[in-house]
């Protein structure tokens, strides 16, 4: 049964963080999650696999400080004469390279 057999509600990711190791504990069965964490170098301390060795799920130890939150961003509106205000700056910085 490969991981995509599961329905998207059943596909989770849980994150845990003790307050006496200070390591984040994530278990994850979303395949773009599982990317993510080996892309910045993770490795998973547990992985379980189906019979035809598709990653089902994998679970990870990281520091506290890989693992931020921030602020969504908001959108700027700009109008006409910022945007070119802002196309001129880029424009000039790019000439003095």
């Amino acid at each position: 049964m490969s991981e995509y057999n599961f329905i998207p509600e059943e596909r989770e990711t849980v994150i845990n963080l003790s307050d006496g190791d200070k390591q984040w504990e994530v278990f994850t069965m979303q395949k773009r999650i599982i990317h993510k964490l080996n892309k910045i170098g993770a490795k998973p301390y547990k992985v379980e696999k189906d019979e035809e060795g598709n990653i089902i799920s994998a679970s990870y130890k990281l520091d506290y400080n890989q693992v931020s939150f921030r602020k969504k961003g908001e959108k700027r509106i700009l109008t006409d004469e910022q945007r070119q205000i802002l196309r001129d700056r880029m424009a000039k910085a790019r000439s003095k390279k």
